[in-house]
């Protein structure tokens, strides 16, 4: 058997789908269920699994609304919209 695992079956580990990895195994080499498993599970191990930066780690999805960067950015527009108002009521002499 060669070492290499296809790449959906990687992306089904990656994605904690082990069930689904097996079956790619079987179909792509056409193996029995139980060669398709130990095969799958001598590779567990070493794939990494997929980390989506949009959850926390408790699996909560975060809000792509808001955040540090857009608070400032509200912040720094309205105080320049205060100045051009104040410049605009008190012109100078």
């Amino acid at each position: 058997m060669d070492d290499f695992l296809e790449p959906e079956a990687i992306d089904a580990l990656r994605r904690n789908r082990k069930i689904e990895a097996i079956k790619i195994v079987r179909e792509k080499r056409g193996i029995g269920l139980k060669e398709a498993k130990e095969f799958v599970e001598s590779f567990e191990g070493k794939v990494k699994p997929d980390v989506n930066p949009s959850q926390n780690t408790l699996g909560i999805e975060r809000s792509s609304k808001g955040g540090p960067a857009k608070i400032i950015a509200v912040v720094i527009i309205l105080i320049v919209g205060g100045f051009l108002a104040f410049q605009m009521l008190n012109p100078p002499s």
